[in-house]
């Protein structure tokens, strides 16, 4: 009985280890998103990628301040020129909006 009872904790544990979850690592080139993918959470949510490309573009300018209104417009203006270009990538919509200095 006492080797029954062994045997389920152990299967218990085992699936419990093994059977949880697996959590997915994923490796996302920002630069081939296009906006329509961006839009449409084709890649991973809109709102991790804006930021992310926020926080890649102000630290690229030395922008360490965050101005979450000034952030807010800017998004909303790439959304307004990626429904109008959804074929292209929107880090170039970034750029041409943003005026991004290279």
């Amino acid at each position: 009985m006492r080797a029954v009872f062994c045997g389920c904790v152990a299967s218990v544990t085992t699936a419990t280890l093994l059977g949880g979850p697996a959590i997915a690592q994923v490796k996302v080139d920002v630069s081939k998103i296009t906006c329509e993918q961006w839009l449409n959470f084709e890649v991973a949510d809109f709102d991790e990628i804006a930021f992310w490309l926020s926080g890649f573009y102000n630290g690229k300018n030395g922008n360490l301040v965050l101005d979450v209104k000034a952030q807010k417009d800017a998004i909303d203006r790439v959304k307004r020129e990626c429904y109008r270009a959804a074929e292209t990538p929107v880090m170039q919509v970034i750029e041409r909006e943003m005026k991004v200095e290279r």
